[in-house]
This record gives structure tokens, C-alpha cells and sequence, in this order.
């Protein structure tokens, strides 16, 4: 059991993914989560399968990442990737807003669920942080494609310098999944790939670092994948990236 592993879905967790809670209902903390217990509305997380065997996606394993993170830094996780990622990359309008404050709901869309009807409440709330518990939009998404482009273009200024890009894009345990991305591709011709289904909303990013190439997708609805993927692929096609669909992380 590694972090590689965990945020390389192959630490053989279970719990693939979040539903998530209604807004004002009661929230589990970050051991109740892990342990199944109430108010948690998903199953304790445990190991499945040995470890580096097989790649399962899990929502889980990002948790148990997300509480060793911070047991080891002694900060949130908010605060350690406001510090280290979105404070750097100048990503303003992202934060973990779990529930958003009165302030912030203008800044958020009503996801939708696959008849059209507005998700009860707009949108449910997410204390699984790592999982699922991130806001942003798609230009602040696409600051992460160009600080990958940036590394692989010898940059040092970006989170990806020195060894952060290969560290990203390497294949754990050789089953498809790099840090938190799913792989595709090889050498200069390597994608990363990462979509963000939450209820009521569908996206997707695709970055080609070696080329400088890339995009983020987003939809408010819970048939949105369609869209994304079509419009990932058309811009694929024209702007001749090293990777066409299906996406790695189908």
C-alpha cells in the first residue's frame, strides 16, 4: 500500500466513487468516511485485492490518501493544495466549497440529472475532498494542461518542474493510471487524461503535455459525457493531437 498506488487506482481499494449529500444534510468526518460510519452514506473503505494486482478506479483509496496527507503535513487537505497547486497555478475560481457559503453560490451551476430536472438543491455537497470534493471551472482546469506543457518544455517555475511531470505520467504498476490520470500513449506521445463525474455534472480534461496541446470540458448535467467526449475528440481531429477517443479513463 502505497500513495502511488492509491491515487494510481491500483491499491486495490474498494468504493469506486461519491454520491455526495443533500445540502443541509449532516456530514461525516474524514474517519467516519473511512470507516463506513454515521452519518457516511458509503461503506467502509477496505482492501479488496493485493495491492499493484489490478487497476480499479476508487474514490476510497483517494480518501485514505487524502487523510495521510494530512496527518503527515498536520494541514487540511484544502489548505495543502490551495498552498501547493491552485495558489501557484493562479487557479482563482477553484476552491473545496463543502458546503459554498452564501457568497459563493452564485459562482456555482445547478447540475441535472439525466430528465433535465434540476439536482434537489443545485448540487450535492462532497466532504470527500480528494475524491470528489473540488469546484473550478474549465479556464482554471486548463492552468494545470499548461503547467504540464510548461514542465515538459524544461520550465522550472511550474508544480510539475524538476521530477513533478514524470512522477505524474508514470504507469503504476503498469496498469494505465499514472498520478491521478489515466495514460495513454508513449515517449512524446503521452496523454493524461482525468474526468470529473459528480451528480448532476460531467467533464472531462485532456492534456498532451509533449505537444504543448490540450482542453477542458465541463457540462451541468448527468448526460453531459456524450458532449464531452465528442467535443474532446473534434478538437483532437482538428488541432491534430497525439491521442484520438475513446479516452483512456472510459
Amino acid at each position: 500500500m502505497t500513495l502511488r498506488r492509491l491515487f494510481g487506482m491500483t491499491a486495490g481499494c474498494n468504493v469506486p466513487g461519491y454520491p455526495g449529500y443533500l445540502v443541509g444534510a449532516p456530514l461525516p468526518d474524514d474517519v467516519q468516511i473511512l470507516q463506513g460510519a454515521p452519518p457516511a452514506n458509503t461503506p467502509p473503505v477496505v482492501i479488496e485485492k493485493p495491492p499493484g494486482t489490478v487497476r480499479a478506479y476508487s474514490g476510497g483509496g483517494c480518501q485514505v490518501g487524502q487523510v495521510v496527507l494530512e496527518d503527515a503535513s498536520g494541514q487540511s487537505f484544502a489548505a495543502l493544495v490551495e498552498q501547493q497547486v491552485l495558489r501557484p497555478l493562479k487557479m482563482e475560481h477553484s476552491a473545496f466549497w463543502q458546503p459554498p457559503a452564501a457568497s459563493e453560490i452564485a459562482e456555482i451551476a445547478a447540475g441535472h440529472f439525466q430528465n433535465g430536472q434540476e439536482i434537489i438543491g443545485a448540487w450535492n455537497v462532497y466532504p470527500e475532498y480528494a475524491a470528489a470534493g473540488l469546484w473550478s471551472t474549465p479556464a482554471d482546469l486548463a492552468q494545470l494542461v499548461v503547467a504540464m506543457a510548461k514542465a515538459a518544455n524544461g520550465d522550472a517555475t511550474t508544480p510539475f518542474a524538476a521530477r513533478g511531470l514524470d512522477q505524474l505520467l508514470t504507469n503504476v504498476d503498469g496498469l494505465g493510471y499514472g498520478l491521478g490520470v489515466a495514460l495513454a500513449g508513449s515517449g512524446r506521445d503521452r496523454i493524461a487524461m482525468k474526468r470529473g463525474n459528480n451528480a448532476g455534472f460531467r467533464g472531462g480534461l485532456v492534456a498532451c503535455p509533449f505537444t504543448g496541446q490540450g482542453a477542458v470540458v465541463m457540462t451541468n448535467g448527468n448526460n453531459g459525457e456524450i458532449i464531452v467526449d465528442n467535443v474532446l475528440d473534434a478538437l483532437a481531429r482538428h488541432y491534430h493531437w497525439p491521442a484520438r477517443a475513446p479516452w483512456p479513463e472510459s
